[in-house]
């Protein structure tokens, strides 16, 4: 059972509706961030959501080191996909996603992106007969560019087929919401779910529901904002900028600790209450 999400109401009903909507034909879903904000844990609660409706998922996350990485995220999405079904596709397609996912030798065909985004569309409805299947990408922004292209040609050409994609992109704060392939996918058919802050009565459940403590409403502001000035300094960092790159260079890595002993003596003593003594 998943963790229970606080003050993400509207977020949860974009969800459901998606999924709803997915019985008539493809769609996507964009969910969009600043870093920390709470994409993944939205995103894990989408896919929670999909297996209860039954659907089938084919995951990716792909992180900043892989984007100059060939078909690390194909390799990703069709990994557990059954033997059965790549053996059902057209020779050229099942040769062309062979050599694309290291799976085979080539046998000195060329693997062409056409070959291979066709290969991927057609095990994509292959799967879709039986059961909805939905593309889950986590962090877009980072998926390598030959699987983008892979993604993006199946997506458009799609209509009634129950196949979805869920997909994650971390944005600043000043940028305009887009779509994940630009204007590849009519509107019509493009969700998308902006976060913001949580508020401070969703800060007060949580708190509440996580340490059996609350404070006052002064002091749930202050870390309302305290946290939003952590969110806003990881955004402004750069993807490299990471604790084990920073020991490496000598210098402390960023660490935000948060501990309810920060603000108030009751939370010190709410966190003294917990095993880790954080909270």
């Amino acid at each position: 059972m998943g963790k229970m999400v606080v003050g993400r109401e509207m977020e949860l009903t974009a969800i459901d509706r998606f999924l709803d909507g997915l019985l008539k034909g493809s769609a996507t879903l964009l969910i969009e961030g600043t870093a920390g904000i709470g994409k993944t844990t939205i995103l894990q609660t989408a896919v929670r959501r999909a297996e209860e409706h039954g659907a089938r998922v084919l995951s990716s996350r792909p992180g900043p080191s892989e984007t100059r990485l060939t078909y690390a995220g194909l390799l990703d999405l069709l990994g557990a996909v059954d033997e059965d079904v790549f053996a059902a596709l057209p020779l050229p397609q099942r040769r062309a996603l062979d050599a694309a996912l290291l799976r085979a030798d080539a046998e000195g065909a060329s693997a062409d992106q056409r070959s291979i985004a066709t290969g991927f569309l057609s095990v994509l409805r292959t799967l879709s007969i039986s059961t909805p299947v939905i593309l889950v990408i986590d962090d877009i922004q980072w998926l390598d560019g030959p699987s983008r292209h892979v993604v993006e040609f199946a997506m458009r050409r799609l209509e009634n087929e129950r196949i979805g994609l869920i997909a994650a992109a971390r944005i600043d704060a000043e940028t305009p919401s887009r779509a994940p392939f630009g204007p590849a996918l009519s509107p019509e058919r493009l969700r998308h779910v902006r976060l913001g802050p949580l508020t401070v009565a969703a800060l007060h459940d949580i708190i509440r529901s996580e340490l059996g403590h609350t404070f006052a409403r002064p002091m749930l502001v202050r870390i309302e904002r305290t946290s939003e000035a952590i969110r806003s300094s990881r955004s402004s960092l750069p993807a490299r900028s990471s604790t084990a790159a920073s020991r490496r260079r000598g210098r402390p890595g960023w660490r935000y600790p948060m501990t309810c002993a920060s603000f108030s003596p009751a939370g010190s003593a709410a966190c003294r209450r917990r095993p880790s003594g954080r909270c």
